[in-house]
């Protein structure tokens, strides 16, 4: 009995999964957007789009989007009643000939509801989830069990103002032909007039057919939901030319490479002031068709326009002939007949290129929003020359608000995302200014020269009779000129130079090294007299044949005894001694006739140079 119970369990819950599975598919896409209508209060608006053909689950009443801050608490939980919905037409990018599918119903309902945020730190985000998304199609890993998340971010009012967030102006076709160019045009307004850029993007998961209508609780991280093989966020669609879009027109283009349903995502970022706000996020499914066609019109412009000058790529296909209108709206000769034509528009502004491409019998038409951006040069300045711990501006104001600026390296700038940033490099750098419109820039390079300098020079003195000689070497680095600069008044400008001193002279050389408008000096001092002898002499010498203070004389630096003059004299004045080649010293006798003296006090003359020396010094034996 316990047996049969646990089979019967088992097999209602197996049927209810597959029951509650099946009623759970119908998502096809959508987006939330907000407009700020005053006094803190937004016009929330989540569009959502189901298939009402094969779709089995009717439409949340009510929908619950939860709000969270910036630290993913839960501030308010929104219960938007469902207000009724519509059948999308069933349209195709094509028409000349084309049969539209009727195997395919799309439906859209968009909940509104109007709320107060008061400002808060970090701003706010918008949820909402189901699940689950229809079972047949081919490009994500099982999709009928993988849900849906639409969401939208609130900025800071704080920091960058009140805000509404972008609005795709155009659902895509719900048809397209397989193998045919598409040209979508898939642009956004915005109301503030904030800064635009597409890109492709991967949409989210979110709930499952366990939970596929969750009430909100906790923000949990959203998570992009998995490619099968093959596919990916840069080839959605397969085949060999993958769908892309223009960053700064919105226009969708590509060619798909096989049938079925495709999700697909599109992301239009919004900057104010060059700085990223927050992203707008479309999420929605193509529906590939082999379509029999006579004439398509279908032309490609470069993905990045940085020129005046367009080349359009004619890809229509079944047509004999071809009629281009430019979209210059005061001229009626912006015209042409050729197949690809190049046409040099005026300058900067928004223009619609038109191609009508016919045969015989049948006629298409195709219209693309051409985006010529202003026609702009880069100048990163003049080189700047530098002296050590100085700051130097480098490139140029602009207040024009046009353009991103962007310097690296970065070391050493004030701020490298402005047009002119104070540069303080500790070396020599070479800084690369990016100039940028949208996708299009230029390069150009500043150096900013530091004068490395350090003065420095090598000396030596050398005693001589004449005086102390003296030479000196220039050993700086980086300079590009040098002075030298004495106290006594002598100057040069060499790089080395030799010099003589007077005993006794008190001197300081300075040698001054430039660069630039840069300076480091260098200084030393001549040695004093002192340093090469030794004044006064002993007051007392002994000769008394002991070998110890036996003679009378000055103590001098090696090679300087011959450099100084001595006379002794008695107490009466009469010189009984003076030095010469032969007597370098005074061993305590009389010169004139070698006898030895009297212990005693005797005095002396020293003379070295211009200067003269007197004392006295005693005998004792």
């Amino acid at each position: 009995m316990k047996n049969k119970i646990i089979r019967i369990t088992l097999f209602l819950s197996l049927c209810f999964y597959f029951v509650f599975k099946a009623n759970a598919t119908h998502i096809i896409g959508g987006e939330m957007n907000y407009t700020y209508v005053g006094d803190n209060n937004y016009l929330i608006k989540l569009t959502i789009y189901r298939d009402c053909l094969t779709g089995q689950a009717a439409y949340d009443n009510p929908a619950s989007v939860g709000i969270f801050n910036a630290s993913g608490t839960l501030v308010q939980s929104l219960d938007i009643p469902f207000s009724g919905s519509n059948v999308v037409e069933a349209d195709i990018n094509y028409h000349c000939g084309i049969t539209i599918p009727t195997d395919v119903c799309v439906e859209r309902s968009t909940y509104t509801f109007q709320v107060n945020l008061p400002p808060a730190t970090g701003g706010y985000t918008l949820e909402y989830q189901r699940c689950c998304r229809n079972a047949s199609i081919v490009n994500i890993f099982d999709p009928g069990e993988t849900g849906d998340t639409f969401m939208a971010t609130i900025p800071d009012a704080s920091t960058f103002g009140n805000n509404s967030n972008p609005v795709f102006t155009n659902w895509p076709p719900v048809f397209i032909c397989m193998g045919l160019p598409i040209s979508i045009n898939h642009s956004a307004l915005d109301a503030d007039g904030d800064s635009l850029v597409y890109k492709l993007c991967t949409p989210y998961e979110g709930a499952d057919f366990v939970n596929p209508m969750p009430e909100p609780e906790l923000y949990t991280p959203v998570i992009p939901l998995a490619w099968n093989p093959s596919y990916s966020v840069n080839n959605m669609i397969g085949g060999a030319y993958p769908l892309s879009i223009n960053p700064h027109t919105g226009l969708l283009t590509g060619i798909p490479g096989g049938l079925g349903r495709f999700v697909v995502g599109v992301c239009v970022e919004e900057y104010r002031n060059g700085i990223y706000m927050g992203e707008t996020k479309r999420d929605f499914q193509f529906n590939v068709v082999d379509c029999q066609l006579s004439v398509v019109s279908a032309f490609a412009i470069p993905a990045v326009l940085c020129d005046k000058n367009v080349t359009f790529t004619n890809l229509s296909l079944g047509a004999s002939h071809y009629h281009w209108d430019f979209g210059i709206d005061s001229l009626s000769d912006d015209t042409t007949n050729i197949e690809n034509p190049i046409y040099d528009y005026p300058g900067q502004g928004n223009y619609t290129a038109t191609l009508i491409a016919y045969d015989v019998d049948c006629s298409d038409t195709l219209k693309i929003e051409i985006i010529v951006p202003p026609e702009f040069t880069v100048d990163a300045g003049s080189d700047k020359f530098l002296c050590p711990s100085d700051s130097v501006q480098i490139g140029n104001a602009d207040n024009s608000g046009l353009f991103t600026y962007s310097w690296t390296p970065a070391t050493g700038l004030g701020d490298p995302d402005i047009s002119n940033p104070k540069a303080n490099p500790s070396i020599t750098t070479s800084y690369i200014l990016k100039k940028s419109f949208a996708t299009c820039f230029y390069l150009d390079t500043v150096v900013v020269n530091v004068a490395n300098l350090k003065a420095e020079f090598s000396s030596s003195f050398e005693p001589k009779c004449d005086g102390i000689h003296a030479s000196f070497i220039n050993t700086s680095q980086s300079e590009s000129s040098i002075k030298w600069i004495l106290s006594n008044g002598f100057n040069s400008a060499d790089a080395s130079f030799s010099y003589i001193f007077n005993f006794g002279d008190n001197v300081e050389i300075s040698m001054v090294a430039y660069k630039y408008n840069c300076t480091d000096t260098f200084k030393i001092s001549v040695p004093t007299f002192s340093e090469l002898i030794s004044l006064p002499p002993p007051n007392v010498f002994t000769p008394n044949n002991d070998n110890v203070n036996e003679c009378f004389m000055l103590k001098t630096t090696q090679g300087y005894e011959d450099c100084y003059e001595m006379e002794i004299f008695n107490r009466w004045g009469k010189k009984i001694f003076e030095k010469d080649a032969n007597h370098k010293c005074w061993d305590g006798k009389n010169i004139k006739n070698g006898k030895n003296l009297d212990d005693g006090v005797y005095y002396y003359i020293i003379t070295v140079g211009e200067k003269s020396y007197k004392g006295g010094v005693t005998l004792i034996r």
